[in-house]
């Protein structure tokens, strides 16, 4: 048996995983920085500060 928490981190990549756009985008992402290039937008901190 595996803990809850992790059964649902694992469904959650396997979703992210099936959808086309959302492979693309995280597979250029790390296109991106493995090229040492730094996405413009907001950093972590602006996205979830709402979280903190």
């Amino acid at each position: 048996m595996i803990d809850k928490d992790y059964w649902e981190e694992i469904q959650e990549t396997l979703r992210e995983r099936s959808d086309k756009k959302s492979l693309a985008a995280l597979l250029e992402g790390h296109r991106q920085r493995d090229q040492g290039i730094i996405p413009s937008g907001k950093t972590i901190d602006e996205v979830f500060n709402d979280l903190l």
